[in-house]
């Protein structure tokens, strides 16, 4: 059976981001959700003030939320080796678009998420060591 640690580090590097990608826009909804019911952000009538179509921006942001969960659950799920260093690499961009165009509160819910993706993920090496 294919394992990921069998692979070089980065290749399982560039295939847990693509598995992010993947997840993140695919629960993109429901962090969207969570970002309006959480952040409450402002959201005018009229499309002056944005660049781009709301639908669009919302997809946007919800990845970047979905990042902020996937990656860390992931990368410390499945990676042995370097995790810290992946995980920085990785989270760097979508923390540096979150900090450009973002608000104090989407810092918070940057790390909330993070964290909880973390903590997911110790819970699930934690049950495996203890299931051997």
């Amino acid at each position: 059976m294919f394992k990921l640690k069998d692979l070089p580090l980065y290749k399982q590097a560039v295939r847990v981001y693509l598995i992010t990608s993947f997840l993140s826009f695919l629960f993109s909804p429901l962090f969207t959700k969570l970002y309006i019911f959480v952040i409450n952000p402002y959201i005018p009538t009229s499309s002056l003030f944005m660049p781009i179509p709301p639908i669009l921006e919302s997809i946007i942001g919800g990845t970047l939320e979905g990042i902020y969960f996937f990656l860390p659950l992931l990368t410390f799920w499945l990676i042995k080796k370097y995790q810290w260093r992946i995980w920085f690499i990785g989270i760097s961009l979508p923390l540096l678009i979150d900090i450009v165009s973002g608000s104090r509160k989407d810092i918070y819910l940057a790390f909330g998420l993070t964290v909880a993706g973390w903590l997911l993920a110790q819970m699930i090496l934690l049950f495996r060591r203890t299931g051997k």
